[in-house]
């Protein structure tokens, strides 16, 4: 039954995503479990769109990933890039998210509290340049390095009154710094996409790509396999003290007292012959 409800679910998950993709850009799927913030990536993930960046410079193999929820937003980026510094205080070598909660299409990054901006490098080091600061006093967020990169995990709770439903649009794009060089400076970018070629995703939401929010997996997938319990073996009876069945006593007190009876007789009969 739990196959059938992966199968069933993954199937409308694709549909739905395929038919948003085609009108609105991309597709966040509904965190039907919350994904743990520690730079792991939990099953919930392969349930939402991928969003592919292009392999340049010393970045390869690198995409992004959005979920979301009542209360905020869930940000993934997996990174492809061997040549990461082990000290980056200016981020050189990070990750920038960049996000419209109410879609704003506005020229810069302060017309709501909902526009914010938050870049992570690959070491922990986060620095602030546009959008809303206060991102990064509510932002939980978790990096770890892996054999080819490094991998990205961020929740932030809305910043805006957005009130998140099925079928709400939000803004976004995610960026890849990267100093290839090892001299501490940046030596290229990549960016995943930007709506508008004449504008820049990173002073106008203008630019954001439009993420439709939708529906999440069946919870059932994420229920735990459980085996039918096994029945009880009946209960083994004590034995008891043996005691005479009621019918087998009544039978041995007549047939004592049949025996009583003859012995009587014969004694009287003997009585009489003499």
């Amino acid at each position: 039954m739990k196959k059938f409800a992966l199968f069933l679910s993954v199937l409308i998950l694709v549909m739905s995503l395929s038919v948003f993709a085609a009108d609105h850009g991309t597709t966040a799927a509904y965190a039907t479990v919350k994904p743990v913030i520690d730079g792991q990536i939990d099953e919930i993930w392969e349930y939402t769109s991928k969003q592919v960046l292009p392999d340049e410079y010393d970045i390869s193999n690198s995409y992004t990933k959005i979920l979301w929820d009542e209360s905020g937003l869930y940000l993934l980026a997996v990174v492809g890039d061997e040549s990461i510094t082990e000290n980056d205080v200016d981020a050189r070598n990070s990750v920038d998210f960049w996000v419209s909660e109410k879609n704003t299409k506005a020229m810069g990054y302060a017309t709501d509290p909902g526009d914010w901006h938050f870049c992570k490098a690959s070491d922990g080091h986060e620095i602030y340049y546009t959008g809303n600061e206060n991102v990064y006093e509510v932002a939980e967020s978790a990096v770890v390095l892996t054999d080819t990169g490094y991998i990205i995990e961020l929740y932030v709770p809305y910043l805006s009154d957005i009130k998140p439903q099925e079928g709400t649009v939000i803004g976004y794009t995610v960026s890849i710094n990267d100093d290839f060089d090892g001299d501490g400076v940046r030596d290229g970018y990549v960016f995943w996409a930007h709506s508008d070629e004449n504008e820049a995703y990173w002073e106008n939401t203008s630019a954001l790509i439009d993420v439709t929010l939708v529906a999440g997996p069946d919870p059932l997938i994420f229920a735990p396999e459980t085996e039918a319990p096994a029945e009880d073996a009946p209960a083994e009876e004590e034995p008891s003290q043996v005691q005479v069945a009621p019918q087998t006593f009544d039978m041995m007190f007549f047939a004592a007292a049949a025996a009583v009876a003859t012995a009587s007789a014969a004694i009287a009969a003997g009585k009489r012959k003499k």
